[in-house]
């Protein structure tokens, strides 16, 4: 939520009427029939304003400052703050939609990539193997190599443990990576789309949340840093249980 004070000048006209007007707003005046109604007019008649140059992509002006409108006040002239307040601002509104189109950009880059070029170096029908390649790539890391090494950031060093070798929370992401690798397996070699998808996103997620909570610890600890081993493994594993998924998804779509 953002709030702006914009200025308005009122005016008593000879039928004790209320005429505003508003200097961040050429142009722009209302009537308001009595002083308890001004502050509600003139929310209203900048909210409709704002409303119309929301819709024409024209940006919102930053509310003048009271000294500077106060030099131009004509006689019986008054000033009044309105207070705005809105859901997003024009520029945030601009910044998610900007963003919105990079992500939809990037997506359809990566899926145009994914059903095109890897999709025809995998012989048909074969397609469910490069899910079923990464699950299975992605069961052996979780299992053999260690979360942590004990030696320089992102180094080879000796030391460290797997996920089974530490807490409870570890473990709980370690069994996670393997359900959902067994899951994408189960849901590849049978072409089940809904399971393929959950375990898809499943793993996803788990290694987003996992790398993160890797990463902080690392970074915290002198002694400690990111098995590089595993972690590029995993890499390799979402990118091959990704577009398995892709790929037979669109598959799927095809023949419906």
């Amino acid at each position: 939520m953002t709030t702006r004070n914009y200025i308005a000048v009122a005016k008593q006209l000879e039928d004790n009427t209320i005429l505003l007007s508003f200097p961040d707003f050429e142009g722009l005046t209302a009537i308001a029939d009595s002083e308890e109604n001004i502050q509600n007019i003139a929310a209203k008649t900048i909210k409709t304003k704002l409303a119309k140059l929301k819709n024409s992509n024209i940006e919102a002006p930053e509310p003048k400052k009271i000294m500077e409108v106060s030099k131009n006040l004509q006689a019986g002239e008054f000033t009044t703050y309105v207070l705005i307040t809105e859901s997003l601002s024009f520029n945030n509104l601009k910044a998610n939609e900007a963003m919105k189109d990079t992500l939809s950009d990037v997506t359809n880059k990566v899926d145009n990539f994914i059903n095109k070029d890897i999709k025809k170096s995998v012989p048909e029908g074969k397609e469910h193997f490069l899910g079923i390649g990464g699950a299975i790539l992605a069961i052996l890391n979780t299992l053999l190599f260690p979360v942590y090494t004990i030696t320089g950031f992102f180094g080879f060093g000796g030391g460290g443990a797997n996920f089974f070798q530490m807490n409870a929370l570890y473990m709980l992401f370690g069994l996670a990576f393997l359900a959902f690798a067994g899951a994408n397996i189960y849901a590849s070699l049978n072409r089940n789309m809904k399971i393929l998808q959950i375990s898809t996103l499943g793993f996803l997620g788990i290694f987003i949340l996992c790398y993160i909570l890797v990463f902080i610890v690392a970074l915290g600890n002198s002694y400690l840093s990111v098995g590089i081993i595993k972690f590029l493994l995993y890499l390799i594993s979402v990118a091959l249980i990704y577009s398995g998924y892709r790929i037979l998804n669109s598959l799927n779509d095809s023949n419906n």
